[in-house]
């Protein structure tokens, strides 16, 4: 992801999509608060 190398294996279900998708380039901390709206 440019900070770190995070070795990736491809399997034959990774075919025909982009790296970028598997590639966690935004780590997802979780929502504010857990308020219903």
């Amino acid at each position: 992801n440019g900070r770190a190398h995070v070795p990736i294996s491809i399997n034959e279900n990774m075919i025909g999509h982009k790296l970028g998708e598997f590639a966690t380039t935004r780590t997802f901390k979780g929502h504010s608060g857990d308020r219903t709206a």
